[in-house]
């Protein structure tokens, strides 16, 4: 290999080429720390603006006119073992007095007795309808021609209804009965059943189920609302009555007509504190932030990633003005944060007067209540 040195052309090209290369590892290195400090710039932008984001999403909470957090309901019941209720925001704060008169009831017949469960019945057809369902056709034949079942061909049918076998504890050698019970309970949805099968023939019975005396009548719940004499009484079907106070569910749950029951409904002040106080504190760190980002330290000579960033400021001028500036359009009692105790610290920081602001989401505050 032919090389070139200083001694035969009078020129020293190690030192250049060193010299050189080390100008190549200064600019790279250079662009490297240029590279780390533009990295970190970005990385500060990405958190600010996962903040703001954060910022805005609460602040998009507070705003929503469906479902507002400034309408949320809270229920109390005098006795929860009886009622228990829930609200939405249609309910109206007050207090409404109930009597539970009496609970939904599903239909419930037995048959006459047998002598076993697997005690031989006739065979033919039964035509089986709870209400106003589908009618079901059941088919007794000599694969199913016994007590259990006939059982198994109900419980099959999906007729709207469930069968069992109960023992009554009758001594008189039949004390297996079948039980038919309605899936859904109010006065509409009663069993009826249309008996097509043989009559009795020798060890085979003609299975009877006795409607005229139910182990069970189907009934509606029944609630009534008020106690003077223009006290409204409602029935519904089932235990959850959803229609008789707007925005109030009652879940019935024993009655007594002699039992009186208060239902109070009041402003749930707690979701809109819990974001406006969300909103505060997100507010104070993306100061703080900012403020950490352009600051210069001339004790340590450290200056912030974004000083001089004059986009980074204007970011913040921006969400400061939001935040704090009266809001055009509004009411003059309700157009700026201080309305709900919100103020500024020294350190210019959001502070919350919780007092003033669990009076005002509350309605205690006369010139507020209009919210």
């Amino acid at each position: 290999m032919i090389t070139i040195d200083g001694l035969i052309s009078g020129i020293d090209t190690e030192t250049i080429i060193d010299g050189l290369l080390d100008i190549q590892k200064t600019q790279i290195d250079r662009l490297e720390i240029r590279k780390q400090g533009l990295q970190g710039k970005q990385a500060a932008y990405e958190s600010l603006e996962v903040q703001l984001q954060s910022l805005d999403s609460i602040a998009d909470q507070l705003a929503r006119p469906q479902a507002s957090l400034f309408k949320s309901r809270t229920v109390n019941v005098s006795n929860e073992s009886s009622l228990f209720a829930s609200a939405t925001t249609k309910a109206a704060v007050g207090s409404y007095q109930i009597h539970v008169d009496e609970l939904e009831r599903a239909h419930q017949v037995a048959s006459a007795g047998f002598a076993a469960t697997d005690a031989e019945i006739t065979q033919g057809t039964l035509e089986v309808q709870v209400g106003d369902g589908d009618l079901k056709t059941i088919t007794i034949d000599p694969t199913n021609n016994t007590v259990q079942g006939l059982v198994d061909e109900l419980n099959s049918a999906d007729a709207g209804l469930s069968a069992t076998v109960i023992n009554d504890g009758s001594s008189g050698g039949t004390p297996f009965r079948i039980l038919l019970t309605a899936s859904k309970t109010g006065a509409t949805n009663e069993i009826v059943i249309t008996n097509n099968l043989a009559a009795n023939n020798g060890t085979a019975v003609q299975p009877t189920f006795d409607f005229g005396n139910p182990v069970q009548a189907a009934s509606n719940a029944q609630v009534r609302l008020g106690s003077g004499p223009g006290a409204l009484t409602v029935q519904n079907e089932t235990n959850q009555v959803d229609n008789l106070i707007q925005g109030v569910t009652l879940n019935l749950l024993n009655a007594d007509v002699n039992e009186e029951i208060e239902v109070r409904v009041a402003t749930n002040t707690e979701p809109a504190a819990t974001a406006i106080n969300d909103l505060v504190d997100t507010y104070n760190a993306i100061m703080d932030f900012v403020d950490e980002l352009v600051r210069y330290n001339p004790e340590t000579d450290q200056a912030g990633l974004l000083i001089g960033d004059r986009t980074v400021t204007d970011i913040q001028n921006e969400v400061r003005s939001a935040v704090l500036d009266v809001v055009p359009g509004v009411n003059g009692s309700a157009n700026r944060l201080s309305s709900l105790g919100i103020s500024l610290n020294n350190k210019a920081r959001l502070t919350v007067n919780e007092t003033r602001l669990e009076e005002v989401l509350a309605g205690r505050v006369d010139e507020m209540r209009w919210l």
